[in-house]
């Protein structure tokens, strides 16, 4: 049996040497033969509708990776899923299944807009040139399988009109009406290019994958009335700017070289505490350095704060859950800023840097033989480094704890401020740290470094003596004859023991000395040990207002501190309390009565008014 081929003899697509493709509409449709039926191969789950990239996920991780088994699975296996509830369960297996009933009846999907008829084919001598027709057949599968949106497509790609478009049939194989078959050899040649090019063609166009995950992407959520405006954001940055100027501090700018450190927060301010009035009256009080970087609340509404968390009072009640959110979000932030420069100082980063170029010209890091950090100091004091965490919000500020003036979140060492109340807050904070170096019975750690040095250093000059007689005796017992010495030297090694374990046990007692200076110096400042007792306190409250005293036994000891100075502070200050809220009241039952008498004084004047007008009405009358 002699090998027959098919030769197309007009196909209605026009294959130019660039490999350009331009589709066509053709209107009549006929039963496509089995040999163009597609095969039947698993599709991507999301091709249901309502299956996003989110939904995939879940579904795969369920184990139901296909269609089919989307649509025989049960409602309530779905709704076990996170973010799928019943009635979206019952949607997702609905359209499955229609999906498939819809796959049935087409056999393959065809664009309503796009459809394609040929005639069967012409069989024709093997010596003739020819074009293989089960590289073609495959390529219009391939093509029918992932259908164009023609619309998309004519925008690059014009077509041709419909009078110039000859209409052909698809049977058992293709035919194509050219009366040059010459002209089919640059198609032969150009298959696979063309090929290629309505690939690329398809890669413009979106799918229905690429749509739906489109439709299923969650927008970034708007806080909408909940949020100021720029305009008054970048004003109440300005408001905050000017006083942390106001009161001594300098602003670091977001560089090149800080902008990864600092670029989550709004602003970072430094001060350079040193020359206190009293600093000769403690034990080596330090200079401190106060790192306060800020976060500005962008929120219309109220925050309320307390030891474990910071909530937001929404003027919508059905305000979005991330803006319900966003404070925490904030002491997240802060707490990471926090870290991260703690680490690029003890590291000598970009910040350190920053500070001797700015703020100090002599800051330094103490370090062991080992490059343990032990301390910093600015020249011959040491210096303590403070970070103050702060959130300002332009509106009132709730604390659900105690009545104390600033708001504060224990858990994070953060305080929330109101704007306006922001310069009495600095105040505070710097008298705060002032007294408690200078008040309390701790001694600094290059002090407490200084005092361990000392010690070691007398300890090993009394063993330098009986060290060097130790030596002598080896000498002569290396040198002489063992009968001559021998008692002697017996003494001396028992003594060069001993001296070997009082210096080991010296060593250890410094090397532990040294353990607590570093652990303190790794230890954020409102975690430490601040030796505080009665007369300490009672010094601290000599140098704040009650309610401000308050405030710090709050931040350093916690609710219930058992000092006695303590409670008669926090007694006075309630005492206070009713007196203030009394007097007020008193005051607007004063301004209701003066308002009752105006208005009575009023309708008063209005009847003798009226009065007088009949008067004067009936007096006229009778004269008439």
């Amino acid at each position: 049996m002699t090998e027959q081929k098919l030769v197309p003899k007009k196909i209605d697509v026009n294959f130019s040497s660039e490999a350009e493709v331009e589709p066509h509409v053709i209107d009549d449709v006929e039963e496509p033969s089995s040999r163009l039926t597609p095969s039947i191969t698993p599709e991507e789950i999301s091709v249901v509708k309502g299956v996003g990239p989110y939904v995939a996920r879940l579904l795969l991780q369920c184990g139901i990776s296909s269609v089919s088994e989307l649509a025989h699975a049960t409602p309530q296996r779905l709704a076990s899923l996170q973010g799928i509830g019943l009635p979206k369960a019952q949607k997702l297996i609905e359209n499955a299944k229609n999906h498939l009933q819809n796959k049935k009846l087409n056999g393959f999907p065809i664009d309503t807009t796009s459809q394609i008829k040929m005639d069967s084919p012409e069989v024709i001598p093997e010596s003739e040139d020819i074009i293989e027709p089960e590289i073609f057949s495959i390529e219009c599968e391939d093509n029918i399988k992932e259908t164009i949106d023609f619309e998309d497509v004519n925008e690059e790609y014009p077509t041709f009109e419909e009078d110039e478009i000859e209409t052909s049939v698809i049977q058992n194989g293709i035919e194509v009406h050219e009366p040059n078959i010459n002209k089919i050899e640059p198609i032969v040649e150009e298959s696979h290019n063309t090929t290629r090019h309505i690939t690329s063609i398809n890669s413009g166009t979106k799918s229905a994958f690429e749509q739906e995950k489109e439709q299923t992407i969650t927008p970034e959520p708007s806080m909408g009335k909940e949020s100021i405006s720029l305009e008054q954001l970048k004003q109440l940055e300005d408001r905050v700017r000017t006083k942390l100027v106001e009161s001594g501090f300098y602003i670091v700018e977001k560089t090149a070289e800080l902008h990864k450190l600092i670029s989550k927060i709004d602003i970072l301010a430094v001060k350079l505490i040193s020359d206190w009035s009293y600093k000769k009256k403690s034990n080596g009080s330090a200079d401190l350095v106060l790192i306060i970087p800020i976060k500005i609340c962008p929120l219309e509404g109220s925050l309320i704060v307390s030891q474990d968390k910071i909530e937001y009072s929404a003027l919508d009640k059905s305000s979005d859950f991330y803006v319900k959110k966003l404070p925490m979000s904030f002491v997240e932030v802060l707490d990471t800023t926090e870290e991260a420069i703690r680490t690029n100082l003890s590291e000598k980063g970009a910040l350190f840097k920053f500070f001797n170029e700015n703020v100090t010209s002599s800051l330094s890091l103490a370090r062991t033989f080992t490059k343990k950090n032990l301390y910093f100091h600015c020249g011959n004091n040491q210096c303590e480094i403070l970070i103050e965490p702060v959130i300002t919000s332009q509106n009132m500020v709730g604390f659900t704890e105690k009545i104390l003036p600033f708001a504060y979140h224990k858990d994070s060492n953060i305080h929330v401020v109101q704007v306006r109340e922001l310069s009495e807050f600095l105040d505070y904070i710097e008298t705060k740290y002032v007294l408690l170096e200078s008040k309390t019975k701790k001694n600094s750690l290059q002090k407490f470094h200084s005092e361990a040095g000392n010690k070691l250093n007398k300890r090993l000059k009394i063993i330098i003596p009986f060290m060097t007689i130790d030596f002598v005796y080896l000498a002569i017992f290396i040198f002489q004859a063992y009968s001559l010495l021998g008692v002697l030297n017996m003494a001396n090694i028992g003594l060069a023991l001993l001296m070997g374990i009082l210096s080991g046990f010296f060593m250890l007692a410094y090397s532990k000395n040294i353990s607590e200076i570093k652990c303190e110096f790794s230890t954020p400042y409102h975690k430490r040990d601040l030796h505080l007792d009665e007369a300490s306190l009672k010094l601290i409250n000599e140098g704040l207002s009650s309610i401000l005293m308050e405030q710090l036994s709050y931040e350093c000891l916690g609710k219930n501190s058992g000092f006695k100075i303590i409670e008669k502070v926090e007694k006075q200050n309630s005492q206070n309390s009713l007196q203030e809220k009394a007097l007020k009241k008193k005051v607007n039952e004063t301004e209701l009565f003066e308002e009752e008498k105006d208005i009575h004084l009023s309708e008063n004047s209005d009847t003798s008014d009226e009065k007088n007008e009949y008067r004067h009405k009936y007096s006229s009358f009778l004269e008439d």
